[in-house]
């Protein structure tokens, strides 16, 4: 009865008092909880003290929600629950093959091949992010503006860049998971990980950045020869069949060598630049500049 709905929810007066309709009659609220990735820990679950809670999820596949559906019974006693790893349709997933020494160049063929202008990029290490952005800037020149977003950068520089990129000002920013996690900006068009994530929660941490509220979306793994198979394990986990190859366009690849060898001269020479800086104790300038701007700068002075 009421009773028991109300110790189970452990109501104080005040919120008793809150539960009466002006006819006398009591209402009892319901709590609605969204989630891209809902938790498994039961513990964090019973945190929201929620009283016979109803699940209900989005899937890409009608059929193998339905065979949910019938294993129901079994998975709650193993701690699972249904469509725990249901991504929406309007999410393309894709996975992309290349050398461990290519993937900057594969990554730049990438965003050339598929025109995008919004995107996150995401890699496992801060120093990945911290060389990346500067070698994906220095080959994209002036078509697009990228950005890192690392605990290399100051607090403030951090907030302007996920401003600027709000704002449509900057195109594409590269990020490890820690950095990027609750990042909720709208028309993300894709989602690219750069470095293989570890476990399939951060797989689907990343991949639902994008494909947000019912618009499209585009999820790229790049993966290197060695870890198929790893991917493979990590994809079959989800129970997903619907992740598609997208392969490099090997003929741009080679028409760019030469400038992907370029890029990674001046990565060499940014870095030595930057060791200097440290050594000066300089962070940033005056003008508020990230360091790796600065450096841009004094290799291609504007």
């Amino acid at each position: 009865g009421i009773n028991n709905e109300l110790q189970s929810n452990r109501l104080s007066y005040r919120d008793l008092i809150s539960l009466v309709n002006d006819d006398g009659n009591f209402k009892i609220p319901q709590k609605l909880l969204f989630s891209a990735t809902l938790s498994q820990d039961p513990e964090k679950i019973s945190a929201f003290n929620l009283f016979q809670p109803k699940l209900f999820t989005t899937s890409d596949n009608r059929e193998e929600l339905i065979r949910s559906e019938e294993r129901k019974v079994q998975e709650e006693m193993r701690g699972n629950f249904i469509g725990k790893y249901t991504t929406p349709v309007e999410l393309k997933e894709f996975f992309c093959i290349t050398e461990y020494k290519l993937k900057p160049l594969c990554l730049f063929g990438l965003i050339k091949k598929n025109g995008w202008k919004k995107f996150l990029c995401f890699t496992n290490k801060v120093e990945t992010s911290h060389r990346l952005s500067f070698v994906l800037q220095t080959l994209l020149g002036k078509e697009l503006v990228i950005e890192e977003l690392s605990s290399l950068l100051p607090l403030k520089i951090r907030q302007k860049v996920l401003q600027r990129f709000s704002n449509g000002e900057v195109n594409g920013i590269v990020c490890t998971d820690a950095l990027a996690r609750g990042i909720d900006v709208p028309n993300i068009e894709a989602v690219i990980s750069y470095d293989m994530p570890k476990i399939l929660k951060i797989y689907i941490h990343r991949i639902g950045r994008t494909a947000r509220a019912g618009n499209e979306g585009t999820s790229v793994t790049i993966i290197a020869p060695d870890q198929i198979k790893l991917f493979d394990n990590l994809i079959k986990t989800a129970n997903k069949k619907l992740v598609q190859e997208m392969t490099p366009d090997r003929q741009f690849e080679e028409a760019n060598a030469l400038k992907f060898a370029n890029a990674q001269q001046e990565l060499r020479t940014a870095l030595e630049l930057e060791e200097k800086e440290k050594k000066k104790a300089f962070t940033k300038t005056t003008t508020g500049l990230s360091l790796f701007e600065k450096l841009q700068r004094q290799l291609k002075p504007v």
